[in-house]
């Protein structure tokens, strides 16, 4: 996981925000910030999976997946990254994941 101070409150995040990448498995949305960190937001619906298991699974993996991309990245050096999961990501392994999020971030 990540540090706390580097997760988004989603609700703080605007809705008019432009879209970065729309894929088959999720959505990702930029937006710069004011402060001189880079933050990370993530939404998996009950759309995706019904269990909370395979919700917190994704949600894990997109956290060390972007966190990873994010700190090699110098153009998101002071961005807050919201990605949202679609239903058809509810079988993503980790690799496959991280190689979108590397493609994109």
């Amino acid at each position: 996981m990540i540090p706390k101070k580097l997760r988004l409150n989603v609700a703080e995040f605007p809705r008019e925000a432009p879209v970065a990448a729309n894929t088959e498995y999720f959505l990702l949305k930029v937006k710069n910030n004011t402060l001189d960190k880079f933050r990370i937001g993530v939404v998996v619906s009950l759309k995706v999976s019904k269990s909370a298991v395979e919700r917190n699974r994704l949600r894990r993996m997109a956290f060390d997946g972007l966190f990873s991309a994010a700190s090699h990245s110098s153009k998101l050096k002071n961005a807050d990254v919201l990605l949202i999961f679609k239903p058809a990501a509810a079988g993503l392994s980790k690799e496959k994941l991280q190689t979108i999020l590397h493609r994109y971030v």
